[in-house]
């Protein structure tokens, strides 16, 4: 079995989906896999893909980055390619849409159905959202988080329109969790003291639906080192 290339594996309903050039010559396929013993189960080859793109999965198919603002969807039964739609990276996909953020970092929506535009944001919010990031969709709001040092944070967008409910810049935000009404994240108050060893993290908390702070709370020289996780039950227990 060849080794992802990168970006971040998908599993869903017993399956692994991976972005995979097993010969390392820029020919990149998305391989499915059964999660309980490795077997292959389809590949479908991608000349212009992209090695370390971004995967989601909704209810009927598989989207993918398969080269330079360019994504496509695929069947989750044999891999067979449905349509590919240009403009943008993929950020976070539902049954209804996908979405996807362009060269200038804005967010726009497509079809899930046959990738044609549902809507192009003119937020220009500067955020990068890469192959690792969680971007999550809660109660028809997508959550996009990014680290750019000058103009990264997070913004509440409405999924059906593109309107823009809250946003805050200024952040180097590194993770998201949305759960019971909050938005977690975790930032750097100053990346580029990391560089020195000296960054200073932030735990936060905010009301998801408008954004307004709730608590933060300090970690001295602190850096995450893996994204964090939350629980709805009392005491973190």
């Amino acid at each position: 079995m060849a080794p992802p290339c990168g970006g971040q594996p998908l599993v869903h309903a017993g399956v692994v989906y991976a972005l995979v050039d097993p010969q390392q010559l820029s020919l990149p396929s998305l391989n499915a896999y059964r999660a309980s013993d490795g077997t292959l189960l389809w590949s479908a080859s991608h000349p212009q893909g992209k090695e370390n793109g971004r995967i989601e999965r909704n209810s009927s198919a598989i989207y993918a980055d398969v080269g330079t603002l360019q994504t496509a969807a695929f069947s989750p039964r044999d891999g067979h390619q449905l349509w590919t739609g240009g403009g943008g990276s993929l950020v976070a996909a539902t049954d209804s849409a996908i979405f996807i953020q362009d060269r200038d970092n804005h967010l726009g929506a497509l079809s899930a159905t046959d990738g044609s535009r549902l809507w192009q944001s003119s937020i220009s919010v500067g955020y990068y959202s890469n192959d690792f990031d969680v971007t999550p969709v809660v109660n028809s709001v997508l959550y996009v988080t990014g680290s750019s040092s000058s103009s990264g944070g997070i913004a509440a967008v409405r999924t059906r329109d593109g309107t823009e409910l809250w946003q805050h810049t200024n952040l180097y935000v590194e993770a998201v969790i949305v759960m019971n009404g909050v938005a977690y994240l975790y930032t750097i108050v100053s990346p580029s003291e990391c560089l020195l060893g000296a960054c200073t993290g932030q735990v936060v908390a905010l009301n998801a639906a408008t954004g307004a702070l709730l608590w933060q709370k300090s970690v001295p020289e602190g850096q995450l080192l893996a994204e964090p996780v939350a629980s709805d039950e009392a005491g973190g227990q």
